[in-house]
């Protein structure tokens, strides 16, 4: 559940709508929790996703590096367009999906998949508009 409030903090200090890309995320986090709690094979599913969880956490305060590292510009503040807040969640939810199919691949797969996700993101951002436009002035 701490990356979906991760997730919602980065997208609203850079400008995203908050609980557009903020809710779908948190909705995906409670019902993988869900799905993995009443799971054929719970115990070693339930500690590899709250790892993956942790470790995604941590992905999510280096995308906010990279975000700063790429906001600024010199011909102008680029932006982070809604879209590419959709590619990212279609991103993270097609790797979450994959991960939650075996229970020891979560703790790895997950975090990668953020990580995909954000870097989908920044991408997009520089390559369309110049910067994330997150610059640390």
């Amino acid at each position: 559940m701490g990356g979906g409030a991760v997730a919602l903090l980065l997208s609203v200090a850079l400008g995203g709508h908050g609980a557009a890309v903020g809710a779908p995320i948190v909705a995906a986090c409670v019902g993988a929790a869900v799905y993995v709690a009443v799971g054929p094979r719970r115990g070693p599913a339930v500690i590899s996703f709250f790892g993956g969880m942790v470790l995604s956490v941590a992905v999510l305060y280096g995308a906010l590096i990279l975000f700063i590292l790429t906001g600024c510009s010199e011909h102008g503040q680029g932006h982070i367009a809604g879209w590419m807040w959709e590619v990212a969640i279609v991103v993270l939810a097609a790797g979450s999906f994959w991960a939650l199919r075996r229970p020891w691949r979560t703790w790895w797969a997950l975090p990668v998949s953020t990580a995909f996700a954000l870097i989908a993101v920044d991408v997009l951002a520089v390559a369309f508009t110049g910067s994330t436009g997150a610059c640390a002035d």
